[in-house]
């Protein structure tokens, strides 16, 4: 069972992401200044769409076998935007997140796979609310990044449990604060400058406040660094073996919405946290 400390903490979270994703769910998950209010359906899934496409290009270019491609977890899945690309390449795909209103709108889109399941997670120990369910494939990207410490190493352990044997875990975590920042911890309030807001958004931002009765100021995510060595650590301990690493090329992301992983990180801009994916075999 979970310590004290561990379930404080998931309670925590499980409070603000509810918030969250009352107040704008998709631009909680995608949080781009000039989207609040603004993305589109179909804009936003197409995204997802094409990161999927990308992890599986790069395990192509990286020559990694893929397991049986039968039963895949996203994890943090909020309103289903990788979740419904997932399904198109497996035969079953649970996503699961502790927002139920993400889970409620995730199960009213209108072109939701008929392969896809929602889970409402209501506990940090994972088994709990899933059973004996193993998974070939887990997944999570954004999602870790807004956890403490304590609750990125203690999924990480987790997500060897679940693993079927020669399954693959790929997830997110950023490994380094931008260029010329602490890298310890970036805890922050989403402070909706208002210099910095487009008109529409503005709008938008006054709208919601008034739909959700939220008030901006509590729209609250966290963005938490794991430097990669312990991630490896807490990984090795729990027998998963490291294939590879990628870094996400937020830069590019914010500029065209294009999901790209990078190879090496030196090359990338250094204005956004180095976000590390990590490739891993169970064992």
């Amino acid at each position: 069972m979970g310590s004290d400390s561990e379930w404080k903490l998931f309670s925590k979270y499980q409070t603000e992401w509810e918030t969250n994703a009352r107040f704008d769910a998709k631009w909680a998950v995608l949080s781009l200044v000039d989207r609040l209010g603004g993305w589109d359906e179909q804009t936003f899934f197409r995204i997802g769409v094409g990161e999927v496409n990308e992890v599986f290009a790069f395990l192509e270019r990286n020559r990694i076998e893929l397991p049986m491609l039968k039963t895949c977890l996203d994890f943090g899945c909020g309103i289903g935007r990788v979740t419904q690309a997932l399904a198109s390449r497996f035969e079953k795909v649970v996503g699961i997140d502790i927002s139920k209103s993400m889970l409620e709108q995730a199960n009213s889109y209108r072109l939701k796979a008929a392969n896809t399941t929602y889970v409402l997670s209501e506990t940090p120990e994972l088994e709990r609310t899933l059973g004996w369910n193993r998974f070939d494939l887990i997944y999570s990207n954004i999602t870790l990044q807004h956890l403490d410490r304590t609750l990125q190493k203690q999924y990480i352990r987790q997500f060897a449990r679940i693993l079927t044997s020669n399954g693959l875990a790929i997830f997110q975590i950023p490994s380094q604060g931008p260029r010329g920042a602490p890298t310890s911890v970036f805890a922050r309030k989403i402070l909706l400058g208002l210099s910095s807001i487009r008109s529409r958004s503005f709008l938008s931002l006054i709208s919601n406040s008034f739909r959700s009765w939220i008030p901006p100021w509590r729209v609250r995510m966290e963005l938490n660094i794991l430097p990669e060595a312990e991630v490896e650590s807490v990984a090795a301990k729990e027998g998963l073996e490291l294939l590879t690493k990628a870094y996400v090329d937020w830069d590019r992301f914010y500029r065209t919405h294009e999901f790209v992983l990078a190879e090496k990180p030196d090359r990338l801009s250094g204005q956004f946290p180095r976000s590390t994916v990590y490739f891993f075999r169970g064992s």
